[in-house]
């Protein structure tokens, strides 16, 4: 089934019975996801609701969507700020042992586009996610997909690359071994 399917009624009989058998499958994913849309947080409400997440709902992954939302408290320097909002959720990961991630978008240096694969030092606002992040990864659109860039790994090699596919209408991407990424 498509979500456009999906959000507007039309599926066929074959979608349909597709998604009654997958219904038990779709409702404990969904029984595990918890969304806290409040908009507006810090930081500090971020870390709280974070906690709160992994001691009480035994929660074993923290998202955050995206950086450039939260709302931090001074704004002399946005830098410092970034940087103080990303050294609470390290903190988190690392007392819980979570995995955090944080999605940010990139500054668009002269000549950059959408379709040029950033680099490390192409984060939006501070330099504190390329110096605190334990994995970065880089998106960038090609001809049929999206280019996964591997920008930085603590422990292990960075410089790879993997093809995703969009499925634009399922809203989703999937791994396209077969997907040719153009040269960097």
């Amino acid at each position: 089934a498509t979500v456009f399917g999906l959000t507007t009624g039309k599926i066929s009989e074959a979608d349909f019975k597709g998604l009654e058998a997958q219904q038990s499958v779709v409702e404990n994913i969904l029984r595990k996801i918890i969304i806290d849309d409040r908009p507006g947080l810090s930081p500090s409400d971020i870390i709280t609701a974070a906690r709160d997440m992994i001691l009480n709902h035994k929660c074993q992954v923290i998202m955050l969507d995206h950086l450039g939302e939260v709302r931090l408290e001074r704004t002399d320097r946005y830098d410092l700020d970034i940087a103080e909002a990303l050294s609470g959720l390290r903190d988190i990961a690392k007392r819980f042992k979570v995995p955090v991630v944080v999605a940010s978008h990139v500054r668009r240096r002269m000549g950059l586009t959408v379709e040029d694969a950033p680099a490390l030092t192409d984060f939006a606002n501070s330099s504190a996610p390329e110096r605190m992040a334990r994995v970065a990864l880089g998106l960038s659109k090609v001809p049929g997909g999206v280019r996964c860039s591997v920008l930085k790994q603590t422990n292990g090699p960075s410089g790879g690359e993997v093809g995703l596919r969009l499925v634009e209408h399922a809203a989703m991407i999937q791994l396209d071994g077969r997907l040719q990424l153009p040269e960097k």
